[in-house]
């Protein structure tokens, strides 16, 4: 059991650091953080945005800690859930980049 505690929170240190890269060379594209301080840019970032983007990069950094510490059954729960949840919005998010170019 323990080993799969341990593959399921390095799935999620994973996915969180996927994410951040995902970030970090998303805004190393040339020109736009000039649309983000010129308030361009394809989806607008308001505090409340920011606000739901900073909780979606926590979540992941719980799940780490959390897939070691929770009970069994509980953990297989969130674990499928919260990784549901994650997919689903992975695949909205990277359909709704194609009307705006590359993903």
């Amino acid at each position: 059991m323990e080993n799969v505690k341990i593959k399921l929170s390095a799935l999620w240190a994973a996915r969180m650091l996927s994410g951040f890269l995902g970030d970090v060379l998303r805004f190393t594209d040339p020109g736009v953080m000039e649309q983000v301080w010129a308030g361009e840019s394809p989806i607008p970032l308001t505090r409340g945005m920011l606000l739901l983007m900073a909780i979606l990069m926590v979540i992941p950094i719980f799940m780490v800690v959390l897939s070691l510490t929770l009970k069994y059954k509980v953990n297989r729960w969130a674990n499928m859930i919260i990784g549901i949840f994650f997919v689903v919005f992975d695949l909205i998010f990277l359909i709704s980049l194609f009307p705006y170019g590359s993903p």
